[in-house]
């Protein structure tokens, strides 16, 4: 049902290795992803600032006391969230192809031409984010159930003791492999916002325990090392310099993983198009 015959499968060995030859090969190739990044830590720090910024009297008032606010803020960090990384996303796709079939890539051209494609990803973004949370809210119900029994005060409680996030990180990419290639099919494949989801669908479908164990693999990883983090910081007694250093070791790591995983699903779906291709001529 949810797998395609051998010969019109990739293997996700194959993706791996191509994506670690263009890295090493190529450091063009990185520049988007520390854009990225330095976005990410951007958001991060006006979300951190704040507090001090407003004063902690007036931060309680404005955010936390009303609940208006903190839905406005968290629908607005979500669109925020997902419309400036949406400037990045499409050049590192169109680079890494560029480097894929032999050209020299270009960060400037492939910033202009992804640009073009800005208001597709983010329509099918936002579609992607509804249906989501939709599908995933039977999840999140179960996980109010659990709280509730255990009698703990709140979600991020249970979930920084590790009881939450395990269960979630095997149950969630079930759903979300039908949507890894939503992007790369308005980039690369140069799709409208329907054709893009009905052809992310048709390809997850015929590759889907491959993507699947992908998705695991990489959320595991990352899992692991925010776990890490957290054991560290409540179960030792650390000097600041050694506990500045281990964040930032993990941190970078977390980085290279990232990249890792974004780089790996390009890669299968060009070579899932080359293979449509050549299975179209014979």
């Amino acid at each position: 049902m949810f797998m395609g015959s051998r010969r019109d499968r990739i293997h996700p060995r194959e993706c791996l290795d191509e994506v670690f030859n263009v890295l090493t090969s190529s450091f063009k190739i990185w520049i988007p992803f520390i854009l990225l990044s330095l976005i990410s830590l951007f958001m991060s720090s006006i979300l951190g600032f704040t507090p001090y910024l407003l004063g902690p009297e007036k931060y309680h008032e404005i955010f936390l006391d009303s609940y208006q606010y903190f839905y406005l803020i968290h629908i607005g960090g979500i669109i925020v969230g997902s419309f400036l990384p949406l400037l990045i996303i499409p050049t590192y796709m169109l680079m890494f192809r560029d480097i894929v079939r032999g050209f020299k890539p270009s960060f400037k051209w492939s910033f202009k031409k992804g640009i073009k494609s800005f208001w597709k990803l983010f329509a099918v973004i936002m579609i992607r984010y509804i249906i989501l949370v939709i599908v995933t809210l039977p999840l999140t119900f179960l996980n109010i159930y659990i709280i509730r029994k255990l009698g703990l005060e709140s979600a991020f409680e249970l979930s920084g003791q590790g009881i939450l996030g395990l269960p979630a990180l095997f149950i969630s990419p079930l759903i979300t492999v039908f949507f890894i290639f939503v992007l790369h099919s308005v980039v690369l494949g140069k799709k409208g916002v329907k054709e893009s989801l009905k052809e992310s669908f048709m390809i997850s479908k015929k590759n889907y325990w491959n993507l699947y164990v992908l998705l695991l693999i990489f959320n595991l990883i990352v899992y692991i090392l925010s776990l890490s983090l957290n054991v560290i910081n409540q179960y030792y007694d650390l000097s600041w310099a050694l506990n500045v250093g281990i964040i930032i070791v993990l941190a970078i790591i977390t980085f290279i993983i990232g990249v890792y995983e974004r780089l790996t699903f390009v890669s299968f779906y060009l070579k899932n198009k080359k293979l449509e291709k050549k299975i179209n001529v014979n």
